[in-house]
């Protein structure tokens, strides 16, 4: 949509075993918002952190998750 302010969101949550943190804008199906995606998915079941109105905020929140965390990007961001 023309003129919608693109928002991002971190998320937090196990995965397969592993401590995963991955950043995605408000937009991606997987982040709807913050509210994940279904309501048996992992996206739900962890905690989201946002919105952030600038990528580099949402950055900051992703480096600041423990050193034990995997930290990914969705596709969405790239």
């Amino acid at each position: 949509m023309a003129g919608q302010s693109i928002y991002y969101y971190v998320h937090e949550g196990w995965l397969n075993g592993q401590f995963t943190v991955a950043i995605h804008r408000g937009d991606c199906i997987r982040c709807n918002h913050g509210n994940g995606q279904i309501a048996s998915s992992f996206l739900r079941l962890g905690k989201w952190h946002g919105p952030y109105k600038r990528r580099s905020e949402a950055v900051a929140k992703l480096r600041s998750v423990p050193e034990i965390a995997t930290r990914v990007t969705c596709e969405c961001v790239q």
